[in-house]
Parts: C-alpha cells; structure tokens; sequence
C-alpha cells in the first residue's frame, strides 16, 4: 500500500489549530480584512509549493489558527518558518 511521504502531509499542521482553538478563550471581536487576506495568501502559496490540499474545515481552523497568531503580535517571517516547520 502506498503511505504519502511525511513531507507532504498537513495533518501536523491542522492538529496543531485544533489543539491552540480548543485551549484559546473568545477571539478578537473585529476582523482585520487585510491581515486574513496576508494569512490565506501565504497559507495558499505554502500548500501550492508543496502540492498539498486541505479540507475546507481544515482550511477554516488553520486560517483562523494563524490570524490569531499574526493578531497577537506574530510576524509573516515567522508564520511563515511555523508552516514551512510544521509541513516539513
């Protein structure tokens, strides 16, 4: 049976937005349009290099996983570094 490669898995990458949305209190009541635009961005360019896909409920908890990062003070480099860490 073919196994896909490590490298090409997400799950690593949803199980971390699972486990941060079930330990995280109420989310920040206004939405920054431009800041979720910059995450699906660079969530959508990580996923094309690395030809994955994820579910759309998948998809949802991971953008909504790293606006909250990026809302609490997180830079684009380092989201980045955590995708390209947590896809590797």
């Amino acid at each position: 049976m073919y196994r896909l490669p490590e490298q090409y898995q997400v799950e690593p990458l949803v199980a971390a937005a699972r486990q941060l949305s079930a330990t995280q209190g109420a989310a920040p009541a206004a939405v920054d349009v431009a800041m979720l635009q910059m995450v699906e961005s660079v969530l959508e360019s990580i996923l094309q290099e690395r030809g994955l896909k994820l579910r759309p409920d998948q998809r949802g908890q991971v953008v909504a996983f790293l606006y909250d990062y990026i809302a609490r003070g997180g830079s684009r480099e380092t989201m980045t570094q955590a995708l390209d860490a947590l896809v590797a």
